[in-house]
């Protein structure tokens, strides 16, 4: 059994660097590619919050979609003109 949380872990671990890249490559990158990396990093995030919810992590299910509402709502406010 904790093979399969560490499996878990880790997963969640890599899709949340994946999304937090995505996050951070909004400010760098060309504006008409901001909305793409957002997409990316909501994607990221949903899959790291089913990750965690599969394995009954449940205050990681808390923390990722916190997460994932921060940065959904930072693009709202920040750079939804961008297109």
């Amino acid at each position: 059994m904790p093979r399969m949380a560490d499996d878990a872990a880790q997963t969640i671990l890599e899709l949340e660097r994946l999304g937090d890249a995505e996050y951070d490559a909004m400010y760098e990158d060309a504006p008409h590619w901001v909305k793409t990396r957002h997409e990316n990093a909501h994607r990221y995030f949903s899959k790291a919050v089913a990750a965690a919810e599969q394995a009954g992590l449940m205050d990681e299910v808390l923390r990722l979609s916190a997460r994932r509402n921060h940065i959904d709502a930072v693009y709202n406010h920040q750079f939804r003109w961008m297109r």
